[in-house]
């Protein structure tokens, strides 16, 4: 089963302190938040959470929590995350980043994971999409691969196999990753890789295939195993999806690789929008919003925002968030959801 690796939330409210836990105060700042602190229970460390946006283009009351890593592989993590959350007077609005992630000794029928990623490279195994990837490997009697990255760091999804084992030896070792490979039958006297997909922002939402139920963003969808598992193989098939380069007319009149053995989701992760349709005007008229509030921002700040409000309403309504995202790094507009 899929598993958290990295969890960051979007809640609205007033960080006054905490009465229940240890504060430590960072002397750092983000290109989002002017203040960030961290809370501790004895020796570990639970939280790191980020407030006070430092754009007025951000809700005031804006807190966003990032978990530590630790916990995410605790089965309490839901009960101590949704406890906080209510203790301190905050409410969940939505996810910011959410990494799920399986780790393994080789896919399907053997195949040893650095194999893929060399074919990928050398392109005699092609990729189900346009998305762009990334490499890394050590020069160790000749080329060893241990990373490849499909997407970019702007993707709302990306994915990333790595050598697990390499990472933490040259990093850290996390006892309790370990454990979760004993537990699991992994074999650790061999490498383990890790396939994990980065899910960030707040536009995405999940439909039931048998119901056509719609869960935009709730905070129990942390602790619904086969939720989650229902968002991990959506994105094998939509983002890691590999065909042998047979040279065929077609991408997918080629040999399908199977990766993992057959699988089932119940779930389909959607964009969010309210499925209105777009057009060409649309674009264009977010992109003179954007401009506008570009250029009024430096000196009237406070009409200039409403340019950015009515461009990011407009994009929600008309499902063209990606093209206001892309707008807005363009003029190095900070998103708090990056």
């Amino acid at each position: 089963m899929a598993v958290i690796d990295w969890l960051s939330v979007n809640c609205n409210g007033v960080w006054n302190g905490s009465k229940l836990y240890a504060e430590r105060r960072l002397k750092i700042s983000t290109r989002v938040f002017n203040s960030v602190v961290e809370i501790w229970h004895m020796n570990d460390l639970l939280f790191t959470l980020l407030y006070n946006p430092a754009s007025a283009i951000f809700e005031k009351d804006l807190v966003q929590i990032k978990v530590a890593n630790k916990w995410l592989y605790n089965p309490g993590l839901y009960n101590m995350l949704n406890e906080f959350i209510c203790v301190h007077g905050l409410v969940f609005k939505s996810f910011s980043r959410l990494d799920l992630c399986k780790d393994f000794n080789y896919f399907k029928d053997k195949l040893h994971p650095e194999t893929l990623i060399k074919k990928v490279a050398n392109s005699k195994i092609l990729h189900k999409g346009q998305s762009k990837f990334s490499f890394h490997a050590v020069n160790k009697n000749g080329c060893e691969f241990q990373y490849m990255r499909v997407g970019t760091m702007n993707s709302e999804i990306r994915a990333y196999l790595y050598n697990k084992t390499v990472e933490m030896n040259d990093v850290k070792i996390k006892p309790y990753i370990v454990e979760t490979w004993k537990k699991n039958g992994l074999d650790t006297s061999v490498d383990v890789w890790r396939l994990e997909f980065a899910i960030k922002g707040d536009s995405w939402h999940l439909i039931s295939k048998a119901t056509g139920e719609e869960i935009k963003h709730n905070l129990e969808i942390i602790k619904n195993a086969s939720v989650l598992e229902s968002i991990y193989i959506h994105c094998v098939n939509n983002l890691f999806t590999f065909y042998k380069n047979q040279k065929k007319d077609k991408l997918n009149r080629n040999e399908k690789i199977e990766l993992f053995e057959p699988s089932s989701s119940s779930w389909e992760l959607i964009k969010y929008s309210s499925f209105v349709d777009s057009t060409k005007s649309d674009k264009i008229l977010i992109n003179k919003l954007l401009s506008s509030f570009d250029e009024l921002r430096v000196y009237y700040y406070d009409h200039a925002e409403q340019y950015y409000n009515v461009a990011k309403s407009h994009a929600d309504k008309h499902g063209l968030y990606d093209y206001f995202r892309k707008k807005c790094d363009t003029l190095n507009i900070d998103n708090p959801f990056e």
